[in-house]
């Protein structure tokens, strides 16, 4: 992700002027960091994202390491289970919807800043106060989907799922992203454990086609075939 060819480093790098910024609202939420904590709840599933929020607008980023086949026949069979980031433009209603996803799915939190002006916004002023869902002893919903929309229209799904279901086959935007948009489109993705960060290799697939459902169901599997490899 970091490197400059990346759009992933391209929309990051706009988070680190403004991580203390008196008037935008930043989360960085990683479960598997060495950092210290600033927020840390043991019931949380496995995240990691970073939002960006200013008056009405803001960037959302998240990452998933879905088991790809490989896309190629090719060399570079290391990307068949590279992380794979979704990064989406949000306005006031999706950072509304994604504090209520956060709320309850219990993120550990490595940085925040929520100007007060956000705290009123959603679940915004409870996270950033560190309570969750489960905090006042009703429990948490396991599962919870809603509708999603980005600020260009695109309409998806979002699920909050806890770290306590057993794992299952949910759709996801790789499913649709095809049907929908009615195009081919490129997937970006890097060597898993690449030395520096990734840094020294990028690998441009594109896409020409998504079978949404796997032989065997498996969590978080994809599978994609492709017409060209490019790399850069």
């Amino acid at each position: 992700m970091y490197s400059e060819t990346s759009p992933v480093q391209e929309t990051s790098v706009q988070l680190f002027p403004r991580k203390r910024h008196a008037n935008t609202l930043v989360l960085i939420i990683n479960d598997q960091h060495a950092a210290s904590k600033k927020i840390d709840k043991s019931n949380g599933a496995h995240q990691k994202a970073f939002i960006i929020f200013e008056e009405i607008q803001g960037i959302f980023c998240t990452h998933s390491v879905p088991k790809f086949p490989h896309l190629t026949k090719k060399a570079f069979k290391e990307s068949g289970n590279a992380q794979h980031f979704l990064g989406l433009n949000i306005d006031l209603d999706g950072l509304i919807t994604l504090s209520d996803h956060l709320w309850r799915t219990h993120p550990e939190i490595r940085f925040i800043n929520v100007p007060d002006k956000y705290k009123r916004i959603g679940k915004i002023g409870d996270i950033s106060a560190g309570k969750f869902k489960d905090d006042d002893g009703n429990g948490v919903e396991e599962f919870l989907q809603r509708p999603f929309e980005t600020r260009a229209g695109f309409k998806l799904s979002i699920i909050s799922r806890t770290h306590s279901i057993k794992r299952k086959y949910s759709n996801s935007i790789r499913d649709y992203l095809h049907e929908i948009c009615g195009q081919e489109f490129i997937a970006q993705t890097w060597r898993k454990n690449a030395k520096n960060c990734c840094e020294d290799k990028v690998k441009d697939v594109n896409v020409i086609e998504i079978r949404g459902i796997p032989p065997r169901s498996i969590a978080r599997t994809k599978f994609c075939t492709s017409n060209i490899t490019i790399f850069s």
